[in-house]
C-alpha cells in the first residue's frame, strides 16, 4: 500500500497572511469552498468523498456523523487537522491488520473504495490549502488573466 500525503499548509498560511478560508476547514467549510463560493474553479475536480461523507451525515442511523476512513466517527464541523486525519491514516491501518486478508472480492472492493475516498479527500484538503495561491497567481501582472484581458483590451482598438 502507498504511504498517505497530508496536506501541506504553506508558511504563509500560518504567519496570518490573506486567505479566504479557514486553516484547518471542516468538511462542511471544505465543501461549501469547494461546490458553492469557489465552485468555478473547481469544475471538473473530482469531489466523491464530499459527496459520499456528507450523504454519510443523512442517513438515519449516523446522528449526523461521517466515519473518516471509515472509522473515525466525526461531525460535519469538526476541523481536519493533519492530527485528525493521521489519527485516521493509524487508525484503519491497526484495523486492517488486526483484520488480516480481505475474505472476498466485495470486501477487497469496499476496502479499496474506502481508500480511494479518503484519497480524494486529502486531495481536495491539498487543492483548498492551494487555491488562493492559484488565484494570484492566475490574477497577477503577467498572469493568464491579466495577459489575455490585455491582449483583448489591445485587440479591440
Amino acid at each position: 500500500m502507498d504511504t498517505f500525503a497530508l496536506p501541506n499548509i504553506s508558511n504563509d498560511y500560518k504567519t496570518n497572511q490573506p486567505f479566504v478560508g479557514a486553516i484547518h476547514p471542516s468538511l462542511r467549510q471544505l465543501n461549501d469552498y469547494i461546490t458553492r463560493k469557489f465552485k468555478h474553479d473547481f469544475v471538473g475536480v473530482n469531489k466523491i468523498a464530499l459527496d459520499e461523507y456528507i450523504e454519510m451525515t443523512k442517513q438515519p442511523w449516523s446522528d449526523g456523523r461521517y466515519y473518516l476512513f471509515g472509522q473515525i466517527a466525526i461531525g460535519l464541523d469538526v476541523q481536519l487537522t493533519n492530527e485528525l486525519l493521521q489519527l485516521a491514516i493509524d487508525t484503519t491501518m491497526k484495523r486492517r491488520s488486526e483484520y488480516g486478508i480481505p475474505y472476498n472480492r466485495a470486501e477487497e472492493e469496499s476496502i479499496a473504495h474506502g481508500e480511494r475516498v479518503y484519497r480524494n479527500l486529502l486531495y481536495l484538503l491539498q487543492k483548498y490549502y492551494q487555491h488562493p495561491y492559484d488565484l494570484m497567481e492566475f490574477y497577477k501582472p503577467g498572469g493568464e488573466y491579466m495577459t489575455k484581458y490585455i491582449e483583448e483590451s489591445c485587440g479591440a482598438m
